[in-house]
């Protein structure tokens, strides 16, 4: 069984509709207290450095939760929520759907601890991690999460098989590669978020990737 699809991102109409296009299994978008928005954490070192950003690279405005959650139920298609601050207004939740279609992560696994008892039975719960825990397991028991959703970088055979051991779920982001994706789909891993679903899908129904000469200098220029 190959792993869920979950499209990365998707906190516009254009990205979300795009993802369901391409024939994701799930989309996520990030909440940032009660909005719809990304937020990178790293602040402007200067002022010019501020003005700059939001002059030239400003943040997408998101689409409304409401509009986003209509969307996907009415393609089927299941939810990730990604809670980006330490404090978030429980009043998106009335947003969503208590079908079990929703799968709420963060890596701010206080504010999981604190949510388990209100979501208990409607959604499932991922605690983020972007480093190699020791002892994976017990970072997502310590959460009170059903799993874990675990940078790229810190995928291994022994975490897996840890997670499988203590009945745990592992989603793996970001993956923009195919064969990356093929790898981690014969690791076992149960989803794969990736901004590329147009590259990933294809390559996991097939199990081929194609090694053409983009492709070998794409790998080069990647590697570390």
């Amino acid at each position: 069984m190959r792993p869920l699809i979950v499209g990365h991102r998707a906190n516009t109409l254009t990205k979300l509709r795009l993802y369901l296009q391409l024939g994701v299994d799930a989309v996520e978008v990030d909440i940032t207290g009660s909005e719809v928005k990304h937020v990178t954490g790293i602040k402007p070192a200067t002022l010019r450095e501020a003005l700059l950003r939001r002059i030239f690279f400003p943040e997408p405005k998101g689409e409304s939760l409401d509009r986003i959650v209509r969307e996907v139920v009415e393609r089927d298609v299941a939810l990730v929520v990604d809670l980006k601050t330490p404090e978030v207004d429980p009043r998106i939740f009335s947003s969503l759907p208590g079908d079990g279609s929703v799968t709420i992560s963060s890596k701010y696994h206080n504010l999981l601890r604190k949510l388990r008892p209100e979501l208990e039975g409607n959604y499932l719960i991922l605690a983020s991690i972007q480093d190699r825990p020791a002892r994976p397991a017990q970072v997502m028991a310590d959460a009170m999460a059903d799993g874990l959703s675990v940078e790229l970088s810190y995928v291994d055979e022994d975490l897996l098989s840890e997670m499988r051991e203590a009945g745990g779920l592992t989603y793996v982001w970001t993956v923009n590669d195919a064969e990356q994706a093929l790898t981690l789909a014969r690791m076992g891993v149960d989803a794969i978020t990736t901004d590329r679903p147009d590259l990933v899908i294809p390559a996991l129904k097939s199990g081929y990737v194609r090694n053409d000469t983009g492709r070998r200098l794409y790998r080069r220029l990647t590697e570390e």
